[in-house]
């Protein structure tokens, strides 16, 4: 499943919306946690590239990140995979794409983060409910990154 979300941030370089977008040891400081973020740890490089990875989440929820693409002021794409086994037996799991996308307008910048999700094992039971929070979670996201960018610059 593909979802494109997007927000237009007034007064913000490119640069400044990749930078706070690219720094995820520092998530934790501008994002606050919710019902489905709670926060990035164990990141492998600082800057990242490449190539980094990083966990995201904690318990069933943990997910394991990669950095795909890294374009400075350009696109950023991680690719975090979860895995465990529901009710002890059966093999379940999500794997997520989030691409951004930065778009430099006279005016400031636009992100666009496009999501893709697929759901393993149980959790296609309830991909109607997942959908439904991915999409808060998402506008959520774009909506602080928009706020800290715009009081910051």
């Amino acid at each position: 499943m593909q979802m494109v979300f997007r927000t237009h941030i007034s007064n913000t370089s490119i640069q400044q919306a990749f930078d706070l977008i690219a720094n995820i040891d520092d998530y934790d400081v501008w994002l606050p946690n919710s019902n489905t973020f709670y926060g990035i740890r164990h990141v492998s490089h600082n800057p990242i590239q490449q190539g980094t990875t990083y966990t995201d989440g904690k318990g069933q929820l943990e997910m394991h990140g990669k950095v795909e693409k890294y374009q400075p002021s350009k696109n950023i794409t991680f690719h975090q995979i979860s895995n465990f086994r529901a009710l002890g037996l059966i093999p379940s799991g999500m794997d997520i794409t989030i691409d951004y996308v930065l778009v430099q307008e006279h005016d400031g910048t636009t992100v666009i983060r496009n999501y893709e999700v697929a759901f393993k094992g149980i959790l296609k039971l309830f991909r109607p409910m997942a959908v439904s929070r991915i999409r808060v979670e998402n506008e959520r996201i774009l909506y602080v990154i928009k706020q800290v960018l715009e009081k910051t610059y």
